[in-house]
């Protein structure tokens, strides 16, 4: 069954849907808030005015006793909003400015305003209108004619107030639509200008897919995504760097390999044709293939070993040991190759002892290749120094433990790249001296599984030189 391949919304769609989703429901909510307390706003104005219509008129209902109805149409004939009635406390209508003949009205007794007048109390209800059908509030107070209580009410539709009235709600609406739509398209704009960077930083994801590290994307803004390009860039040239490491790696890994297979083939292939049945020729070339599997043997071992210590998430098993006596104890075993070239070695340390978390057999790999290393590119009767001195690094103690030599030295250029597999300074003299050139990259593995750091710097008394550096951290001074 084949399986149908679910459409997705592009990221401009679904901004442009979540942006007026967003918007429209505040615009919903922000109108019906306003249009909430403008409504109530217009109904304390409302009540207001009421209270004031009646405090002015109830005095001057004795006055026309007489003729109380006219009075009332007299009262409110400049306005059809404005209604005056008057109830007497059997409920029957009295007086009321909105009708010709008062005799159509039904009885008002049920009315909630007129109970609560006709039981003393200032009574204010707000009901729809059967006519208009707005809201309209009614008024109602108790008062005394002709010693009987009665309801005398003014009503008015909310709407009228100078608070909300129907232009004042119109206004608001389209100044609140307005308002709407300038927001959304700033929105989008922004929208479309991040959208934009992000376009940007997917091209560049694909160049460096393609292995073009070399591609900017040139975002300046906004900072978050110009440090995310920043640091896009960053891994490209990391990337870049470690594709070249992995293709000088291919080749210099197939050209060590090749030289000894070639050798050892050659010369079983000479044995082969002939040359077995000259003894001494037979036994030289034998030694020769036997020094080249040698080679061959021990490449394969330290390429292994690197692995091994690529792929070993675990680190290694160590106890605490004085890095003094043991770097001393390696130093010393060297001391015969030295003395085979003249080379004179020296100890300087600023302390007797200094304990560390070590692996001695790792240590002792790690150590011995720089010491070996030194004595074999330092030419005849020249000097290698071993110092361990103490340092402090924010607030912790680290120890380093120092190879220094006086010979050719290693340019500036190539000190970010020795600790590489296979990485020669000098190809043909670094053959020459023998070694699979894997001794400095096994260390710095060795010295990071450590929790340490391995490097090479330049003499501090500006003389030539190599200097490698092993730092560890310190756990002890006793």
């Amino acid at each position: 069954m084949i399986r149908k391949k679910r459409k997705s919304l592009s990221i401009i769609a679904l901004l442009i849907l979540l942006n007026s989703i967003i918007l429209a429901t505040g615009f919903i909510i922000l109108l019906n808030q306003n249009i909430n307390t403008l409504k109530k706003t217009a109904q304390v104005q409302a009540e207001k005015n009421l209270r004031t219509f009646s405090g002015v008129l109830i005095p001057l209902l004795n006055s026309n006793i007489n003729n109380l109805d006219y009075f009332a149409k007299s009262i409110a004939s400049h306005t059809t909003d404005f209604r005056v009635t008057l109830v007497d406390n059997f409920g029957k209508v009295l007086a009321d400015s909105d009708v010709t003949s008062i005799e159509e009205l039904e009885n008002h007794i049920n009315r909630k305003e007129i109970k609560g007048a006709l039981a003393g109390k200032k009574t204010t209800t707000i009901r729809k209108s059967t006519v208009s059908k707005n809201d309209v509030m009614y008024y109602a107070v108790p008062v005394k004619i002709e010693g009987k209580t009665m309801a005398f009410r003014v009503s008015m539709p909310v709407g009228t107030s100078v608070y909300f009235t129907t232009d004042v709600r119109l206004r608001m609406i389209i100044s609140i639509c307005i308002i709407f739509f300038i927001i959304l398209i700033f929105s989008l704009f922004i929208s479309f200008y991040i959208i934009k960077r992000i376009k940007k930083l997917t091209k560049a994801a694909l160049e460096y897919k393609k292995g073009n590290f070399n591609y900017k994307s040139n975002i300046s803004s906004p900072k978050e995504l110009a440090q995310l390009c920043r640091s896009m860039e960053n891994m490209a040239a990391e990337l870049g760097r470690l594709e070249q490491v992995r293709k000088d790696f291919v080749s210099n890994v197939s050209h060590e390999l090749k030289t000894p297979i070639t050798s050892i083939t050659g010369f079983t292939e000479t044995l082969l044709d002939g040359a077995i049945e000259d003894k001494d020729n037979a036994i030289h070339f034998l030694e020769i293939i036997k020094s080249q599997s040698k080679r061959l043997s021990a490449i394969i071992e330290d390429l292994l070993s690197l692995s091994r210590l690529e792929k070993d998430s675990q680190k290694p098993q160590m106890i605490k040991e004085n890095i003094v006596d043991l770097s001393t104890q390696i130093f010393n075993s060297f001391l015969q190759n030295a003395a085979e070239k003249n080379i004179k070695m020296e100890i300087h340390s600023s302390t007797d002892y200094v304990f560390c978390m070590l692996n001695f057999g790792l240590y002792e790999e790690a150590l011995g290749n720089i010491i070996d290393n030194a004595i074999k590119y330092c030419p005849q009767e020249s000097q290698i120094d071993l110092k361990i001195n103490l340092i402090n690094h924010k607030e912790r103690t680290k120890v380093q433990i120092i190879v220094e030599d006086n010979g050719n030295g290693i340019p500036l250029e190539h000190h970010s790249r020795i600790f590489e597999r296979f990485y020669r300074v000098d190809k043909g003299r670094s053959r020459e001296m023998g070694g699979t050139g894997l001794g400095l990259s096994i260390s710095s593995h060795i010295v990071k599984a450590h929790n340490g750091n391995l490097f090479t710097t330049t003499r501090q008394d500006k003389k030539s030189g190599a200097v490698f550096v092993i730092e560890l951290p310190v756990v002890a001074f006793n």
